[in-house]
């Protein structure tokens, strides 16, 4: 009996769907505060693999100004989102809906 053979075929596109599923990807964020000294920061958001959100702000780091959103389409809670994160959310045209001030 003959085995038969398969092929798989990957993509680049694929592979990187792949890595940034499994290791996270990280976008830098420009300051959205022009008239404060912030202006011209750049902070790094990033959304790891196992679905959890971190940024190097502040406001993340500090707790101050963050609110917790609820994913639409699966129902997750995040309790802790700075402007940046729900900034890159919206930018990647995540649907969320925002749950309250912490």
């Amino acid at each position: 009996m003959e085995m038969e053979s398969t092929q798989f075929i990957v993509t680049q596109k694929n592979s990187k769907q792949l890595w940034n599923k499994l290791f996270g990807i990280d976008y830098t964020v420009e300051s959205m505060d022009d008239l404060r000294r912030s202006a011209g920061t750049k902070y790094t958001v990033r959304h790891k693999g196992d679905d959890t959100w971190v940024c190097d702000c502040k406001s993340f780091i500090f707790d101050t100004g963050t609110q917790s959103v609820t994913m639409k389409d699966t129902r997750q809670k995040h309790e802790k989102t700075c402007k940046h994160i729900r900034s890159v959310m919206k930018k990647e045209k995540l649907p969320f809906m925002a749950t309250g001030f912490r």
